[in-house]
């Protein structure tokens, strides 16, 4: 990890990075400055451990595909002395998957860096293809946008940089994929079959 880009075998891996910004980020707060995968890891394993991480104040929050939900745990409990069954008990359910859901994938948390009382963590609900977030506090979901065109398979989010006192509503970019279109990334896509142009969708939120 350089900075905030993800380097794998000693080149730069930014489309990634882009989606594993929240655990480039824990990483750095924990002082890891590279992580080593041992031969014999397979792919669910891999992918449980690069689920979906965001931080804010001391705890991180990730999701998982296999269990549909969003946990937190505190930053603290990485890395103590404990054992490690020990200090995963300090893990709890924040958000659990709608029972409406049968799969889910968040391929994307963040919070605004802008406003860090916020308790709002925002999040591509990519199966679902909507923009949603998450209070925090209660666990609570609420869908910000969901137009099939505007959101195809959101993968990434970052937020704008206020540029001046004009600013006065914060502004998030959504990128989608569109990665249930082809068969690389899914075994039941007949073929390529994208819908062009790509699409960057700039979401304007209103300040609660």
């Amino acid at each position: 990890m350089v900075d905030d880009d993800l380097v794998v075998d000693q080149q730069p891996f930014r489309y990634a990075g882009l989606h594993l910004r929240g655990f480039v980020h824990a990483m750095a707060q924990l002082g890891v400055e590279g992580i080593t995968l041992s031969r014999g890891l397979d792919v669910a394993e891999a992918a449980t451990f690069f689920s979906t991480i965001a931080e804010r104040n001391g705890i991180v929050y990730f999701a998982n595909a296999c269990s549909g939900a969003v946990y937190k745990v505190p930053l603290a409990s990485l890395t103590d002395s404990r054992q490690p069954w020990r200090r995963a008990a300090d893990i709890r359910l924040l958000s659990p998957k709608p029972a409406s859901t049968e799969v889910e994938e968040l391929l994307s948390m963040i919070f605004n860096p802008e406003n860090p009382r916020e308790n709002y963590m925002y999040a591509a609900d990519a199966m679902r293809m909507r923009l949603i977030r998450i209070n925090t506090v209660t666990g609570k979901r609420q869908v910000l946008g969901d137009e099939h065109e505007l959101f195809n398979f959101p993968s990434s989010l970052s937020f704008m940089p206020t540029l001046s006192r004009s600013d006065i509503f914060p502004q998030l970019v959504v990128v989608s994929n569109q990665q249930q279109l082809t068969p690389i990334t899914n075994d039941l896509a007949p073929g390529d079959n994208f819908e062009f142009p790509f699409i960057a969708t700039r979401v304007v939120l209103n300040r609660d």
